[in-house]
């Protein structure tokens, strides 16, 4: 995925332009776009249900270790990386963490839909953390982003480094 597609798609979320990559990706077909994504997914060893490319299916399902066997393989580089919304300062998360130790520094794509919310992305530093929260629910309502994603931000932000071989040693 080139930057500019990337940055273009994850920081405003944008559904319409995630719609019409899965259409090229499928040949012209959003469904063959979406079953490539679930082949992909599977040769990493994770498991998705895609109907759509935007996302915005009810149906569509992915799991934590599914998001985070891809955020593995990305890793905390390249255009996926930089293209994510930077907490408290672009994209989705333009308003959260903002009084935070992650603003400037979180990097994560959010999902919000009528039957769940999510977080999956990176807090990069000397020990990069991957991390995805999903809360399924068809009553879901913007609880995720007030009390979870607060209380998630703390705990990434006390994630200790990882001691160095000579440590261990």
């Amino acid at each position: 995925v080139p930057l500019r597609a990337a940055r273009a798609i994850l920081g405003p979320s944008d559904n319409d332009r995630a719609q019409a990559l899965s259409t090229r990706v499928g040949g012209g077909s959003p469904r063959l776009g979406a079953r490539r994504a679930e082949e992909t997914a599977a040769a990493l060893g994770a498991e998705l249900h895609l109907v759509d490319g935007s996302g915005l299916a009810d149906s569509n399902r992915i799991t934590c270790a599914t998001l985070l066997a891809v955020l593995d393989r990305l890793g905390a580089a390249g255009p996926v990386f930089d293209g994510l919304p930077v907490a408290g300062r672009t994209g989705t998360l333009a308003g959260f963490f903002r009084d935070t130790a992650l603003a400037g520094v979180l990097r994560a794509k959010t999902g919000n839909l009528s039957v769940a919310r999510s977080l999956s992305g990176y807090v990069p530093g000397d020990h990069d953390v991957a991390f995805s929260l999903v809360v399924n629910g068809a009553d879901n309502d913007r609880r995720a982003e007030e009390t979870l994603w607060p209380r998630l931000a703390l705990s990434l932000a006390a994630v200790p480094p990882a001691p160095s071989p000579a440590d261990l040693a």
